[in-house]
């Protein structure tokens, strides 16, 4: 028997076996229906029954035909929110099903996404465990590039926001003109995103803008990730240490050089030397260029920074991991010599300041060149280019 047969004969089997399962449902639900006891005479009034104190069963037909366990099973596979809400539109019964399966994961992509979100959060329904969609929502992303904003952009997220009780994991990236409406944007911050009552919240992911606006710290969050952070813009880090600095414990800085004195402070080391967060062990630099630049020639050399040199850690005593993308890791293919230079400079510098460390110089989003120092002052480096995994990590830590 070849393969090809034995795929078919596998696939008439399941098929023999999901139908036999479905007659034996089918039989048993009969037989549970045969017997009716305190049966009214046909002859009795209809305004003499009793009211029906639960709702009407479901119907016996179509995909209500089969066992629960295999709806469900059928309905996890449904990663597409329309979908999902789609197929809760076709029937009354499928939409009470199907309850239990919506607002774990929302992604909002617009202000009229968003201000649907608010009407969706508004209802009462809630699924078997009696939870209703604010409270079974663990994971909302809200993002858009458009500037058309509505009037009540601000205080549909701050509704929201303030109905998600149990979010785990929160993504906001909006213009900040749909927040300050046409205030200027050097005029003072008012700080108008709560997030403070989130106390199940471990993650967030914001830009540096946006950051300015957290109204108060987060008991809960380890994880933080901010996006456009400009390197001559002290002040995002001073936010980052008020909000955040005591609870955590990864942090991912996406930086935009926008001019050639930007990158004389583009060392990791600067990053360091301002942050106060006591319990940061993994610190991720994501560098771009928005010009063609790359600082490939303009190193920062902190080593010549006597203060910077001996207190870049003090603030991050914690620290065991740094991974760091710079603006000119292109150059790894097209300026081979001149590249490894410079990477052996910052990587001298890093491991002298930083230590005990272990330090990724990446070159792209998997491969990096790894080196790691030690508490006796001792540094190991691999020999070539590696893939970075977690269990490279682990080794080196």
């Amino acid at each position: 028997m070849n393969e090809q047969e034995q795929f078919e004969g596998e696939a008439v089997d399941a098929n023999n076996a999901i139908a036999e399962l479905l007659r034996d449902y089918k039989r048993w639900k009969s037989a549970k229906t045969m017997t009716v006891h305190n049966c009214p005479s046909p002859f009795t009034s209809l305004d003499l029954l009793p009211l029906p104190t639960c709702r009407p069963s479901q119907p016996c037909c179509g995909i209500f035909a089969i066992p629960t366990e295999l709806k469900q099973t059928a309905c996890s596979q449904i990663d597409s929110a329309r979908d999902m809400a789609s197929l809760s539109r076709t029937c009354r019964f499928m939409a009470e099903f199907l309850e239990d399966f919506r607002y774990h994961e929302v992604a909002v992509r617009s202000p009229a996404g968003l201000a649907s979100l608010c009407r969706g959060l508004s209802s009462v329904k809630v699924d078997r465990l009696g939870r209703t969609r604010a409270e079974r929502l663990r994971v909302l992303t809200i993002s858009w590039m458009t500037t058309a904003s509505l009037p009540r952009t601000r205080s549909d997220l701050n509704w929201v926001l303030s109905r998600v009780p149990n979010v785990r994991h929160l993504s906001v990236d909006i213009p900040v003109s749909d927040l300050e409406g046409n205030a200027a944007i050097s005029v003072p911050v008012t700080r108008q995103i709560p997030l403070d009552h989130l106390q199940s919240l471990s993650s967030l992911t914001t830009t540096a803008t946006l950051v300015r606006r957290l109204r108060s710290p987060v008991p809960s969050l380890t994880c933080l990730a901010v996006d456009m952070v400009y390197p001559l813009d002290a002040a995002v880090l001073t936010e980052i240490s008020r909000t955040f600095g005591q609870t955590l414990e990864k942090l991912r800085l996406v930086r935009a050089f926008h001019n050639r004195h930007s990158y004389s402070w583009q060392s990791p080391a600067r990053v360091c030397d301002a942050l106060l967060a006591p319990r940061l062990e993994h610190l991720e630099l994501w560098d771009r260029a928005t010009m063609e630049d790359t600082g490939l020639d303009s190193t920062d050399l902190v080593a010549d920074n006597s203060p910077l040199h001996m207190h870049a850690s003090a603030g991050v005593p914690a620290l065991r991991t740094l991974m760091w993308a710079p603006a000119w890791r292109g150059a790894s293919s097209t300026n081979t010599k001149r590249f490894k230079i410079v990477m052996r400079t910052y990587r001298a510098h890093l491991l002298a300041i930083l230590e005990p460390i272990a330090l990724a110089i990446c070159v792209s989003d998997t491969h990096a060149y790894l080196a790691w120092s030690k508490e006796d002052r001792t540094r190991h480096k691999a020999p070539s280019l590696v893939e970075v995994t977690s269990e490279m990590w682990e080794k080196c830590l």
